[in-house]
């Protein structure tokens, strides 16, 4: 029999643990926890972003739209400028929501679900719990959210019980509600909370890089590759060439995003496809990936309610979380066949 710790003697030992430090070193390992490893490439690539964000809009309302339409009246050129603006900002939009949702399980006081007491040190995969919602007698009252209970499961680096389709992030050090993936370019995990807000995402960083690459490459075929060389296109000689002064700002930039633009699109369109086949199915990249015992019984219609909201056609239009958001809670799940994923012995 394993030896069962309660919840109130594991904060006691935590909290006697942390008397001797300083105010400093608490406030060192309060900065410090759950920080992921990748931070600096997280922010390379945010700042990338918000570079390539900026610098692209504006070389477009200026130059790119004026060049290629310059056939047509100055009203037709300013309908086609809101429009790129219009695909700019839902892009940074939905971009910005999808780090900024928290798709984390939290941990908290109030919530009547399973807990696990302690794992036994022989055998992780079986261990030993209660349920806190059950009454005095120590039995599962019928109406109570955590009728699923034996589904939830227990993780040993956040020391909690985790819902359904909630896995642990080695990177974002959390467990996420409805794991998909971590998205590296993002910088986060993409999970129940945000992953409409991606899919929105990689669907204008679709339009724009495949649309932007079109503008680009057409400016700098009849601009610049009358006068240039094939090396030119190379970004270190283009670099070099702009340190030396023989290339301008604007040229360099054009090049630079014409080595972004298309490959971003590509890519976009591939996650854009594969997301949206996913949640047809009611599945996530993860459970396909590790091969999760999930079935899902609801009909098509219904799995994208439940990733994107009520009239979910709107979220490609703008960011729809106010007016339409989830049916469901990230913690239970109607119409899904989950198998249980650890043994439970009564304490």
């Amino acid at each position: 029999m394993p030896h069962v710790m309660n919840a109130s003697h594991r904060v006691t030992i935590e909290t006697d643990s942390n008397k001797d430090l300083s105010f400093k070193e608490k406030v060192r390992r309060h900065f410090a926890k759950g920080r992921p490893k990748d931070d600096k490439a997280k922010y390379i690539t945010r700042t990338l972003f918000v570079f390539q964000a900026i610098t692209q809009l504006h070389v477009s309302l200026k130059f790119l739209v004026p060049h290629i339409f310059q056939d047509y009246d100055p009203w037709t050129q300013y309908y086609i400028k809101v429009g790129v603006c219009y695909l700019c900002i839902n892009a940074v939009a939905n971009w910005l929501c999808v780090m900024l949702y928290d798709t984390s399980f939290q941990r908290t006081k109030d919530r009547p679900e399973y807990y696990v007491e302690a794992v036994c040190e022989n055998n992780p995969d079986h261990f030993v719990g209660r349920i806190e919602s059950q009454d005095k007698n120590g039995n599962i009252p019928s109406n109570s959210d955590t009728d699923d209970w034996s589904s939830w499961d227990y993780c040993t680096i956040c020391q909690m019980s985790t819902p359904p389709r909630a896995h642990h992030c080695d990177y974002c050090k959390k467990c996420i509600l409805k794991r998909d993936h971590h998205c590296f370019m993002v910088g986060t995990c993409i999970g129940f909370k945000n992953q409409r807000y991606f899919i929105i995402l990689a669907f204008y960083s679709t339009v724009i890089g495949l649309l932007e690459g079109y503008f680009t490459g057409k400016y700098l075929y009849d601009v610049f590759v009358p006068n240039s060389c094939f090396t030119d296109f190379f970004l270190p000689v283009t670099f070099y060439r702009l340190i030396f002064g023989n290339i301008d700002i604007l040229t360099f930039l054009l090049i630079f995003h014409s080595h972004l633009l298309v490959p971003m699109g590509l890519i976009a369109s591939i996650y854009f496809v594969s997301q949206m086949i996913i949640v047809s199915q009611g599945l996530t990249i993860y459970e396909i990936a590790k091969k999760v015992a999930v079935k899902c019984t609801r009909p098509v219609s219904e799995n994208f309610r439940s990733v994107f909201g009520d009239f979910w056609g709107l979220n490609f239009l703008f960011p729809a979380q106010i007016i339409f958001r989830q049916r469901e809670d990230g913690k239970s799940w109607d119409g899904m066949k989950i198998m249980k994923r650890t043994k439970v012995a009564k304490s």
